[in-house]
């Protein structure tokens, strides 16, 4: 979520971002894999048992106990996400690095999408 959360900040507030780094950001529903929102629909917080996410937030939140209810709201977060329209990405005048995995949530094209939509590309640039 840090990644998007970057990204809105960049967004509303240009003169708060000096430079902008993102990792596994999508800025429209389109860049997520297909089939990850109907995967997220209907997972369980006990399917999470164990994993890092769960591991970190048991050891870190000050109420353990509220796994589950977290849970929900990363999932309304995610199904209920619009984005923003590709002008307002351009509209990011940071210098930016985005970071994406070979496994990641996000479809690499839509990564180069952003790459492109943030002026990314241009010959001759250093």
């Amino acid at each position: 979520m840090g990644a998007g959360i970057a990204l809105q900040i960049a967004i509303g507030h240009p003169d708060l971002v000096r430079k902008l780094v993102v990792a596994a950001v999508t800025y429209n529903r389109d860049g997520f894999h297909p089939g990850l929102l109907t995967g997220i629909e209907t997972l369980k917080p006990e399917d999470l048992a164990g994993s890092p996410f769960q591991e970190e937030y048991a050891r870190t939140a000050p109420n353990p106990q509220d796994w589950p209810r977290l849970v929900a709201k990363v999932k309304q977060l995610d199904w209920e996400f619009e984005g923003w329209p590709p002008e307002a990405v351009q509209s990011i005048k940071a210098p930016t690095l985005i970071i994406i995995g070979d496994s990641d949530v996000v479809r690499p094209e839509h990564a180069v999408e952003m790459f492109r939509l943030l002026g990314g590309g241009v010959a001759g640039e250093v």
